[in-house]
């Protein structure tokens, strides 16, 4: 059996590159024979195998329409295809995650586009609907009662109140069962309150219910594995984001195996998709 892993990461991302080499060994050891093809906007790719597995690094929302359309047209072709093309867009849209959380009743963060606040004097955060990592979040101090539109394309744009939280819990899951729970503590000196991008994470046991209500985030939309990040809003365990492409390579946790079970959860659903082709239709 053959998979091939198609990245489209064009910002130089070392932690994706490290990634897809846990991945592809992961894919091995099971008896993959598997190759990694960097994806290039405008270049043509080697015909790929039936099982394709797309991975990316996505910051703007023509990064996005580009790697779903890619997506689609793989599905369009025959192949098997994961994420699907509409997951990527349900977890890689900050509004359509949202959307996709609140029909599944899965406690989120309050995510309003701009122009459709409510009244408020609370501090804000604005957010690319595409983007990870903190890169082009700003901070309103104080709406004043209303909202400043951001220049150029507000539809491009979420905004969340400000929810003051001391760590942040990313659990990964692979078809359902809970794979690990890495904890990141702010530092105070982050506007997010969140932890600096890049530091270490920590491998824990907890939170207590964090892997069941990651499970629930990653199925509603429609993904078999990936990770969740999830905080505690007054008490209460909340879904920040849900990650379709995420980072397995930690090297202050050399000894933690996220890719193999992600890799087995992903080739037992092509298996099913396979075998049931009503399962998966584009």
């Amino acid at each position: 059996m053959k998979l091939d892993i198609l990245d489209y990461s064009p910002y130089g991302n070392k932690a994706d590159m490290e990634s897809d080499v846990l991945f592809k060994g992961a894919a091995e050891a099971l008896g993959y024979r598997t190759r990694v093809i960097p994806l290039i906007r405008g270049k043509a790719i080697p015909e790929p195998e039936k099982r394709v597995w797309l991975r990316y690094d996505l910051r703007s929302r023509r990064d996005l329409a580009w790697i779903t359309r890619l997506a689609g047209n793989l599905e369009t072709d025959g192949h098997l295809v994961f994420p699907r093309s509409l997951s990527i867009l349900m977890s890689e849209d900050k509004w359509e995650t949202h959307l996709a959380l609140q029909a599944a009743d899965i406690p989120s963060v309050a995510t309003f586009r701009p122009g459709k606040a409510p009244k408020s004097r609370a501090k804000a955060i604005l957010k690319p609907r595409v983007g990870w990592g903190g890169i082009g979040i700003k901070v309103l101090e104080n709406t004043d009662g209303s909202f400043p539109l951001p220049p150029g394309r507000p539809e491009h744009f979420i905004w969340q109140p400000f929810v003051p939280h001391r760590q942040t819990w990313t659990v990964a899951v692979a078809g359902e069962s809970p794979v690990a729970t890495l904890e990141k503590r702010a530092t105070g000196k982050d506007f997010r309150t969140n932890a600096d991008f890049g530091e270490s994470a920590a491998h824990i046991a907890g939170p207590n219910d964090g892997a069941a209500l990651a499970a629930r985030a990653l199925t509603a939309v429609g993904l078999v594995t990936g990770t969740v990040d999830i905080i505690e809003v007054e008490g209460r365990l909340t879904v920040l984001e849900v990650n379709s492409a995420p980072c397995v390579w930690y090297d202050n946790l050399p000894a933690l195996d996220l890719a193999g079970p992600m890799v087995r959860s992903v080739m037992e659903w092509m298996d099913r998709c396979d075998a049931n082709s009503h399962m998966y239709t584009p």
